[in-house]
């Protein structure tokens, strides 16, 4: 299992995939239809599904890499699945991102229990025997529920977060992400079709875009580096 943090404004936000970059969740994973609004919906970052000309660069980083390890996206599934801690986004009225750590004390608590409970269900119904943790909050998130709950069969292990803003790894993402799977012994589970034909989706084990000219944003102001690193 992939695990990210919360949903970002251009990418699952808009598509309802974690770091669902529009282009590459419609040409590369295949969705499409309409996406709903929010009954509330902040007026600064609208809900405008595959029609949003905005895009991710942290979705395209992520899913980008995996396109070309993968070839099809079916052939990441087989064995992976992507899980955001917590499936809620957070903004001020101007549409300034918010990350749940950035909460305030009582909020952040009550967000913490829900979300940590649901990864754990998640985690034991899809029987997770490894999770990456995509940042340092992910990585915090599982451990700590993996201790509390005494589950030891499940091992964490952390890379980057792929924002363009996590300075000193930014440039290198792909290159440091390569090496973590290659030192855990999981690029086996990201190979093409032709390569995989002798594994088993058992256990659930662990799991670049064109652009076709829309703008590269990234709205991840308040990510401090323990959330990035």
């Amino acid at each position: 299992m992939f695990l990210g943090m919360n949903p970002g404004p251009w990418g699952m936000s808009q598509t309802g995939v974690p770091f669902g970059e529009v282009n590459i969740v419609r040409e590369w994973l295949g969705i499409t239809g309409e996406v709903g609004r929010p009954k509330k919906e902040n007026p600064a970052r609208p809900v405008l599904g595959f029609a949003c000309s905005r895009s991710e660069i942290s979705g395209q980083r992520f899913w980008g890499l995996f396109k070309d390890l993968c070839g099809e996206a079916r052939n990441f599934f087989e064995n992976t699945l992507i899980y955001n801690h917590c499936p809620v986004a957070f903004m001020t009225e101007s549409g300034k991102n918010i990350t749940p750590n950035e909460l305030k004390l009582q909020e952040r608590k009550a967000v913490t229990v829900l979300c940590d409970k649901a990864l754990f269900e998640i985690i034991v119904l899809y029987n997770v025997s490894i999770v990456i943790a995509i940042g340092r909050f992910a990585e915090k998130r599982a451990t700590t529920i993996l201790k509390s709950a005494n589950k030891n069969d499940v091992k964490v292990i952390c890379i980057p977060h792929p924002s363009p803003r996590n300075f000193g790894t930014a440039e290198k993402w792909r290159e440091i992400v390569i090496g973590e799977l290659e030192k855990n012994a999981l690029m086996q589970y990201f190979k093409r079709s032709n390569d995989i034909t002798n594994l088993t989706t058992s256990g659930m084990l662990p799991g670049s875009s064109s652009g076709h000219g829309t703008k590269q944003v990234e709205d991840c102001s308040v990510l401090s580096d323990e959330v990035l690193s």
